[in-house]
């Protein structure tokens, strides 16, 4: 949004329509992927504390007393969504893109989330080992897709352009 790239996403696959991960991937409505704006947090901590355990891919870790609702904002109805891809190869077109418009807060430093630049795509047995940084690609022109805002607001909250498109947020669907 507005140039910023924004690092923390959770990937939902439609599990009720598809049996495993790979059929979804071939469908248009296989994934939901929800993205988050990161500002100072406290509870946050608690997650950071368990990831060097889990650090390779297929390991496992106990985590008890953790609420993940501490890593959405508080007022998750303001949100803009819309029909796109992943953002790592194989970039497949089967994701709606939910980006909460408020953020969730993250201490100091938790910002630079150097935890999270030590996780592995790879597993310990893999001879090459692949960090889980800079796996996005970068900022795409709409296409003509339809972005909604849950939320009326004014142009200059979002530099898009406004839709003709119909549909329960039609006056707030931008593409």
């Amino acid at each position: 949004i507005d140039q910023n790239l924004y690092p923390l996403h959770f990937v939902h696959w439609n599990s009720s329509q598809y049996r495993v991960f790979e059929d979804a991937m071939m469908e248009e409505n296989g994934f939901a992927v929800i993205r988050v704006f990161l500002k100072r947090h406290e509870d946050l901590q608690k997650l950071m504390d368990i990831l060097p355990a889990v650090k390779h891919k297929g390991r496992v870790a106990e985590f008890t007393e953790f609420n993940p609702h501490c890593l959405l904002p508080e007022h998750t109805e303001e949100y803009w969504t819309y029909p796109g891809s992943f953002t790592t190869p194989s970039v497949t077109e089967v994701v709606t893109w939910i980006i909460m418009k408020n953020p969730v807060e993250v201490s100091i430093d938790q910002i630079f989330l150097t935890v999270f630049q030590t996780l592995l795509f790879t597993s310990v047995e893999d001879e090459v080992q692949k960090n889980m940084v800079n796996n996005f690609c970068c900022q795409q022109p709409l296409k003509g897709c339809t972005m909604r805002s849950s939320f009326p607001h004014a142009l200059w909250e979002a530099p898009i352009h406004q839709s003709t498109t119909q549909g329960p947020h039609a006056a707030n669907g931008y593409s």
